[in-house]
């Protein structure tokens, strides 16, 4: 029976999305803070006149925390207002590592809004990355499909690629790595469609494939240029593969392809390419001298992730050997061989290449989640008359579902729904005092206004001798001061008393009494 024809196959499918959909829902509502980028993503993508990328807020002027907040965050709801952003984001969107794709999409998302009620934008925000998940998980389906027309194996793929907690620390993240990891999935379910068409004799150089896979090759490089590196090992695979099958035809219309959709992403970004600091990045940890240093921190950043939850780290394992399993998949299954094996090892290569081309204090999980979903495909193929296929699925499968249950009150392996670590914050939304603000790094100030009262009165001043010689009238008070500024000499000042409080993101608090 084919899947199509089959209704408690598609009601599993269903099931299946209902559950991951709510898991989701569930994870968005326990979002508490937010990482540093989350409000760059607003300021950058709303073009704010003040705000964390944009110009400084005036010095020696009272503010009032919602004053603050309502300026950097979501600021104006007009849609004129949301075009002229999305144009201008067209040419230059001010953030060199990213595109203009994600941004925009974003931009347009909050037209109509005007907010700075961190919960609503948390839900906005997150629901934006909902149906970017709708996306995959639709494109999943026709991909696992490619693969095999049993059902359990089916819902067992979609429940290993979209329940595991680095696909879920994704959607609770206003960041473009849910997008990217969309256009993962759509480019691998492009390749394999256009393999297995060549496979069983069919013509697949067309114009409407070219049209296709132009735009689909174009918005996946938008989507992230990290993703350039999955490209440019499934082109690599393509170029073997029009070689051994001596179809020098089809090597030139991939070939065009790539051409036609440079072109596509230039148009749609007219800043593409420009990589920024990020590329200088990559060129260093591409240098000899840093490769073992680079190794190193590669192996202990995979070992934490490891260790962060046992079964996240047995189901890192148990891929490892699905997807040397699959590499050795017997040449006789037509639509398997050779497409599943090259996307196993292609994606469980570009995990350890993206691992260690990133700087070496960032090598976070969000940086290689968005390929994870793939790995789904090592379970399809494997088994015998020893093992039964569904054998090594479903023990992934209940690994990644205990792995997100929490023991002995740990913090969750769900990332960025605290990154901010939120109860850090307490001195400052329980004072009624001033809070005097100190730092020329536009960007860091997003790790404190957000969380602060909205009542609260803030002054931002250029230096701490200021506020005892401008404002004795408002002590005593807060401070906060950027990390890295020189403030111990203050301490000798036998006139003040001076209380260091707490140290959060990138910050110094102090409570100033005389």
């Amino acid at each position: 029976m084919t899947i199509s024809s089959s209704k408690s196959q598609w009601i599993s499918i269903l099931v299946i999305f209902a559950v991951l959909l709510g898991i989701r829902i569930y994870y968005i509502g326990q979002k508490k803070s937010m990482y540093v980028d989350e409000p760059l993503s607003i300021s950058i993508s709303n073009r704010n006149e003040y705000g964390f990328w944009s110009k400084n807020y005036e010095l020696n002027h009272e503010y009032t925390a919602k004053e603050l907040k309502d300026i950097s965050l979501w600021d104006n709801a007009s849609v004129k207002d949301a075009l002229s952003d999305v144009y201008h984001m067209h040419q230059v969107n001010r953030d060199a590592p990213h595109s203009n794709f994600y941004y925009s999409l974003f931009r347009l998302w909050f037209t109509g809004v005007k907010t700075s009620n961190l919960n609503y934008i948390y839900w906005r925000g997150c629901l934006l990355n909902v149906v970017f998940f709708a996306i995959s998980f639709f494109f999943m389906a026709l991909l696992i499909r490619r693969f095999t027309d049993h059902w359990v194996l089916l819902s067992l793929g979609l429940l290993i690629a979209f329940i595991n907690p680095a696909s879920l620390s994704l959607t609770v993240f206003m960041r473009p790595y849910e997008l990217q990891q969309t256009f993962v999935i759509i480019l691998t379910y492009f390749v394999t469609c256009c393999i297995q068409a060549k496979q069983a004799g069919e013509t697949i150089e067309t114009k409407k494939t070219l049209a296709v896979g132009s735009v689909t090759l174009a918005l996946t490089m938008l989507a992230a240029y990290i993703n350039l590196i999955l490209i440019g090992f499934y082109g690599l695979f393509i170029i073997i593969y029009c070689i051994r099958k001596k179809d020098y035809r089809l090597l030139g219309f991939f070939i065009m392809m790539f051409i036609a959709a440079l072109i596509i992403a230039k148009l749609l970004y007219f800043d593409f390419g420009n990589l920024g600091y990020r590329e200088q990045d990559a060129t260093h940890n591409l240098q000899f001298s840093v490769f073992l240093a680079n190794i190193i921190a590669m192996k202990n950043a995979i070992l934490k992730l490891f260790f962060s939850n046992i079964f996240f780290g047995l189901f890192y394992l148990l891929t490892v050997i699905a997807t040397i399993c699959t590499a050795f998949v017997k040449k006789a299954k037509a639509h398997i061989y050779p497409i599943l094996p090259a996307i196993a090892v292609i994606n469980l290569i570009v995990f350890f290449v993206i691992m260690y081309l990133v700087p070496v204090d960032m090598k976070f999980l969000r940086y290689v989640a968005p390929i994870f979903p793939i790995f789904a495909l090592s379970y399809i193929s494997i088994g015998n008359r020893r093992i039964p296929k569904f054998v090594l699925p479903t023990i992934a499968a209940l690994l990644l579902i205990f792995s997100l249950i929490q023991f002995n009150g740990k913090r969750s392996i769900v990332e960025h729904l605290d990154d901010s670590y939120i109860h850090l914050y307490r001195e400052l939304q329980n004072t009624d005092s001033p809070i005097f603000l100190r730092g020329n790094t536009m960007w860091k100030f997003a790790c404190v206004i957000p969380y602060l009262n909205d009542d609260s009165k803030i002054i931002f001043v250029s230096n701490f001798s200021e506020i005892p010689e401008k404002y004795t009238d408002k002590m005593p008070c807060i401070y906060i001061d950027q990390q890295g500024n020189d403030f111990g000499y203050y301490f000798e000042d036998k006139n003040l008393f001076i209380q260091r409080l707490n140290s959060i993101m990138y910050h110094d608090i102090y409570r100033i009494t005389r």
